[in-house]
């Protein structure tokens, strides 16, 4: 528990700092972060931001899959069932249970 505290404790000083932080479990690992962060610095966003079809089922897909226990087969059932974002948010649990 007491890390926990540290850890807010840094990442409180980074953000009112402008501190960029990473968190790596090893030197390799840290490593790895900062190669690759240097490798990127200059780049435009777009090169490294995930490229996501404009159509209405790429999206919900892409916002749906972000919960670490829905897959692109939940969302097709979903969506299928209950037809909008809306509607899946709206849901009940006895209705998402019933979704085939």
């Amino acid at each position: 528990e007491e890390c926990h505290k540290t850890l807010e404790d840094v990442h409180q000083a980074a953000i009112l700092n402008g501190w960029t932080v990473i968190l790596a479990w090893s030197p390799e690992e840290a490593a790895r972060y900062l190669e690759t962060y240097q490798a990127y610095e200059k780049k435009q966003a777009d090169a490294i931001q995930e490229r996501v079809e404009g159509d209405y089922f790429s999206r919900l897909t892409d916002v749906l899959t972000t919960i670490r226990s829905v897959n692109r087969t939940d969302v097709a059932t979903m969506s299928s069932s209950l037809g909008t974002l809306a509607a899946v948010i709206g849901a009940t649990k006895e209705r998402l249970s019933i979704c085939p």
